[in-house]
């Protein structure tokens, strides 16, 4: 291996926050938690450095049963649903969590080409449940419109994110997560380690 090389595979710094969420995994009944802690308690970022210079970042919400109810309820009021409308979502979205595991990704990457984390793209996502890898089955890139409708929701979105919806199948309500993101241009990785 060539000294720069070596050197540049050496320089790589990767940084990722975890810990456990400060809300559990389930929403409590009739506990209502305001919106912007529902969103930091299941929001996670990296970072990779290659040296001083930045090389990939990347945000990232687990949408959990508690962080999905949050966010219908906020989405309610702010839209003006009505009861019927919100149980209705409610419910559905509880259905669908039986078996799915959403997360929405937000990247950025030094070079804008690198931001391609589409099947088949420069970035691969991988959801590690209490060691086991599972790969995404959807990873779809959003739509400037649908970046924009999350945007009051998803504070931390920024023009200079692209941002994607990844699925995969749901695990327990206690595992241990941690979504990798990786590719040329580095790796980050993001944990949410559940309260068992």
């Amino acid at each position: 291996m060539k000294p720069r090389a070596a050197a540049l595979a050496v320089a790589v710094s990767v940084f990722g926050c975890g810990g456990p969420p400060a809300q559990p995994w389930t929403p409590a009944p009739d506990v209502g938690a305001r919106w912007s802690s529902t969103l930091a308690a299941w929001t996670r970022r990296g970072e990779a450095y290659e040296a001083f210079e930045g090389r990939l970042f990347a945000t990232a919400t687990c949408l959990s049963p508690s962080l999905t109810n949050g966010w219908l309820r906020e989405r309610a009021a702010r839209e003006g649903w009505s009861p019927a409308r919100l149980e209705s979502e409610l419910a559905s979205t509880a259905e669908r969590a039986r078996t799915t595991l959403g997360i929405v990704l937000g990247v950025t990457a030094q070079d804008a080409r690198w931001n391609d984390a589409a099947p088949g793209g420069t970035l691969e996502m991988t959801l590690t449940v209490d060691g086991a890898e599972r790969p995404a089955r959807l990873s779809r890139k959003l739509t400037e419109d649908e970046l924009g409708d999350l945007v009051p929701y998803f504070t931390w979105i920024t023009p200079l994110h692209a941002g994607y919806l990844l699925e995969f199948d749901a695990p327990s309500p206690t595992s241990n997560l941690a979504l990798r993101v990786a590719g040329p241009p580095a790796r980050v990785e993001m944990r949410w380690d559940l309260p068992r």
